[in-house]
């Protein structure tokens, strides 16, 4: 006797699925707002609570019949450009426009942390709570966005450097001091060149990184070199040997995370292995370079190269 098996389950159909959880998401969005809240008047009694589809077509500046089939779940393309005017329309919260763009299958829009001061205050207080550990958030460009007190102390004080020098990347290749510290520079910054290639991969368009890769490309021969090698296999490297003028050989163990909410923000925590069994690092760490920064700023000579065109700058 042959036994039956069952058979195998049909994939499923994303595209299809992602246009009915659309259509259901602007449905139960719209139904939440009332007339006066954005600006309409309410007009005759209403059937059903919240705005009709007519209003929120007007509101966004679109067909009300373009906008019907979008709700009716029918294969329409929607643009950037028209994602933003619904989610204007429809008072969507920053967590409910990345949804929505991601079930029309379109790049989220990136946050501006600079106005939005809760996310702003609570990526400080985790950085905070982070010390003694050094630890910096970077943006897409790689642009600092905000450290804590030991990356200051460990990394070189970033607050006394002019804005358009705050970019990890640009510091990594241009700057003497960092060259110097990591034990393994070359590896290290092939691998964080690695990590750039990557990013603009997934933006091809933007002339923030496309400046940013300019300005490198003219003032370091081995980001010149390694970029032309278009490597993008990041080697499994964890651990990071800093050879510090005061505190001597440190041994970091190298975490990189996306930011919940906003995946354009990576977070680089430098956590001393074996903590918190081996506490010598840390110990070091949290007194360290009380006067270094003045020495630091001493010994450093100012890079002559062009200079990395500007960035914005959060941190005050």
């Amino acid at each position: 006797m042959t036994a039956k098996t069952l058979p195998a389950p049909a994939p499923l159909d994303f595209t299809r699925q992602q246009r009915s959880e659309l259509a259901d998401f602007l449905r139960t969005r719209r139904a939440r707002l009332s007339p006066q809240e954005v600006g309409l008047p309410t007009g005759m009694r209403r059937k059903v609570p919240g705005l009709r589809r007519e209003e929120v077509a007007e509101l966004a500046g679109i067909g009300t019949t373009w906008y019907t089939w979008l709700e009716q779940r029918r294969d329409v393309n929607v643009s950037i450009k028209t994602l933003q005017q619904l989610a204007d329309a429809l008072r969507l919260a920053s967590e409910e426009r990345r949804y929505m763009f991601a079930l029309a299958g379109q790049q989220p829009p990136v946050i501006d942390i600079e106005k939005d001061h809760v996310m702003l205050e609570g990526l400080r207080g985790m950085l905070r709570e982070l010390d003694p550990s050094p630890a910096y958030i970077v943006n897409q460009y790689w642009d600092l966005i905000e450290w804590n007190s030991a990356a200051s102390k460990i990394f070189g004080r970033f607050e006394d450097r002019p804005a358009k020098e705050r970019n990890i990347m640009w510091l990594l290749f241009t700057d003497p001091y960092l060259r110097k510290l990591h034990l393994d520079w070359d590896a290290f910054a092939h691998c964080m060149l690695m990590g750039l290639r990557r990013e603009i991969a997934s933006m091809p368009r933007s002339s923030r990184l496309a400046k940013v890769i300019s300005a490198l490309s003219e003032s370091s021969r081995e980001f010149c070199a390694w970029w032309s090698a278009h490597d993008v296999v990041l080697p499994r490297q964890r651990f990071r040997v800093l050879r510090h003028p005061r505190a001597g050989t440190l041994t970091l163990d190298l975490t990189i995370l996306q930011i919940l909410g906003a995946p354009h923000l990576k977070l680089f925590s430098f956590t001393p292995v074996g903590w918190p069994a081996n506490r010598r690092e840390t110990r070091i760490i949290v007194p360290l370079m009380a006067s270094v920064a003045a020495g630091t700023r001493q010994r450093r000579k100012r890079n002559r190269c062009p200079q990395l065109p500007g960035g914005r700058q959060t941190r005050k």
